[in-house]
């Protein structure tokens, strides 16, 4: 009797330390799984960080590129309304009106004008 219990000590100390094995197996494998998670946040993370240094970047380039266009058609259409002007005192001029023209090159003229309704 006393070789039984001494075979069943044996076998709940095999099983304690099988139970305490497989639990430190698990702990050590969702440590690791957490550690993996971890780094792949911290990645990820940075990765969003620098997409979006880059984003404010692009939309920095894109507002100086609109600021840049709308200042050469702003002198554009000042250069446009300054040519216009000078045709315009010259169409209205005697000079101008004591010379014939086609009607068609009139009809155009007039529609060019400001104010004038096509």
């Amino acid at each position: 009797m006393f070789g039984l219990s001494k075979i069943a000590i044996y076998l709940l100390i095999a099983l304690f330390s099988l139970g305490g094995i497989t639990t430190t197996y698990y702990v050590w494998k969702r440590n690791i799984q957490h550690a993996a998670l971890l780094e792949f946040n911290r990645q990820q993370m940075e990765q969003n960080q620098k997409d979006q240094v880059e984003f404010f970047r692009k939309q920095q380039e894109i507002s100086e590129q609109q600021a840049a266009a709308a200042r050469a058609l702003t002198a554009q259409n000042e250069e446009l309304n300054r040519r216009m002007s000078g045709i315009d005192r010259y169409l209205t001029s005697g000079q101008a009106q004591d010379r014939p023209a086609s009607e068609v090159l009139k009809r155009t003229v007039d529609s060019l004008r400001p104010g004038a309704t096509r």
